[in-house]
């Protein structure tokens, strides 16, 4: 099975589909993790994204993920998609091929269908961005990112990804309404609803 946690930087993406992996081991599952691939990027990224920067974000995504399906790991659990570079990319624009950036797109959207779960975090205004040398820190660009991937998702088909996608927060929220929660059991909880969608 394959899991992908999605959205803006800086939101705690990382920090989640690790513990994620952690738990899905702990449940005797072999499970893999595949940290953020734009970190290994040759080309410019953040503000400063480009096509070609994109293009070659995708393209390792997928390779690592089916490189990780031919080692034979039960649960895949990526930090990011593949459509991740194409919703930065809506949002930095610059110039392009449009042809072949749609061509591209259309590969990283049908990718998507790839995966059992996608796991939507949202920014948190009250959250700063932690310097890193590699995320960008600028709060506004990071609220754009989120936006364009909140109006991403509601362009999804519902029949085809209802049951795929999960809203972090409001999941929270529906699972621990009035009491207090740990880490832990958020999860926990996820992997409950990952496995949950296994098919018999």
């Amino acid at each position: 099975m394959k899991l992908a946690v999605i959205g803006t930087h800086g939101v705690g993406k990382t920090t989640l589909s690790l513990a994620l992996a952690a738990e899905a081991n702990k449940r005797g599952r072999n499970a893999c993790h595949i940290g953020e691939v734009v970190r290994g990027s040759p080309f410019e990224i953040n503000e400063n994204n480009s096509a070609d920067g994109a293009y070659w974000i995708v393209s390792t995504q997928i390779r690592m993920e089916l490189e990780a399906k031919a080692r034979g790991y039960q649960d895949i659990i990526c930090d990011r998609s593949s459509i991740d570079p194409m919703i930065y990319m809506s949002v930095v624009g610059g110039e392009y091929d449009v042809g072949l950036f749609s061509s591209w797109y259309n590969l990283a959207l049908s990718w998507l269908h790839t995966y059992d779960m996608i796991v939507l975090m949202k920014s948190d205004n009250h959250i700063s961005i932690k310097p890193d040398g590699v995320r960008s820190t600028d709060k506004k660009f990071r609220d754009l990112i989120n936006d364009e991937f909140i109006k991403f998702i509601e362009t999804l088909d519902s029949e085809i990804f209802s049951n795929k996608i999960l809203n972090y927060q409001e999941f929270l929220n529906d699972s621990y309404p009035d009491c207090e929660r740990r880490d832990e059991d958020d999860y926990i909880d996820i992997m409950n609803k990952f496995y949950s969608l296994e098919k018999k």
